[in-house]
């Protein structure tokens, strides 16, 4: 955590522990009283969420948000002139022999209207044969929001359906070129559900 708009930082008095490779690639959203929500990345089949009421300094021990999810990054926002929360992930099942443990598409969004208690998704921005990854969301005056975030093929995809490994790390991180894309949701599109 930083007082001093970034100038120099300060780590939190306690870690986040999970199983496994533990928590990773955290998101963070201030919520309309003030508090903060993390959203993370596990291997635990679910987005894992912790709270905090110091301004950072102290977190929660995580929680699972209900949330399916393979070991893919998270983007956590609140919207625009609303106490609403956004989170934008791989709504996708859990499949341990995956290399995420789980396909990285479609990529999703969520809200919840209770700070986090629960989430209700919106829909899907993006989906294919391939992993979308990487997201980050920047809203707009207007309340539209960019989404941002990279498209990489995934040879163990066909047709929306894992058919297994059938490649090696090595061929699945030098085989295909990333593409960054963007879309650009409408405020309309997350709140007239």
């Amino acid at each position: 955590f930083s007082d001093d708009g970034g100038h120099t930082w300060n780590p939190s008095a306690n870690r986040i522990c999970l199983p496994m490779r533990g928590a990773m690639e955290a998101s963070i959203a201030q919520r309309a009283d003030g508090s903060l929500l993390m959203s993370i990345r596990t291997q635990l089949g679910a987005v894992f969420l912790s709270e905090s009421s110091d301004g950072g300094e102290s977190w929660s021990r995580a929680r699972t948000s209900g949330l399916r999810s393979p070991e893919s990054c998270t983007c956590l926002r609140r919207l625009p002139n609303s106490d609403d929360l956004i989170l934008f992930w791989n709504d996708s099942e859990y499949i341990h022999d995956h290399h995420h443990l789980g396909i990285r598409s479609p990529l999703s969004a969520a809200i919840s209207s209770d700070g986090g208690g629960s989430w209700s998704k919106i829909g899907d921005i993006d989906a294919g044969d391939c992993m979308l990854t990487n997201l980050g969301c920047t809203f707009l005056s207007s309340g539209a929001a960019i989404v941002t975030y990279l498209e990489t093929p995934d040879p163990e995809i066909e047709d929306g359906v894992y058919r297994g490994t059938r490649s090696t790390k090595a061929e699945r991180e030098t085989q295909f070129a990333m593409e960054l894309k963007a879309a650009l949701i409408p405020l309309a599109w997350f709140t007239n559900r």
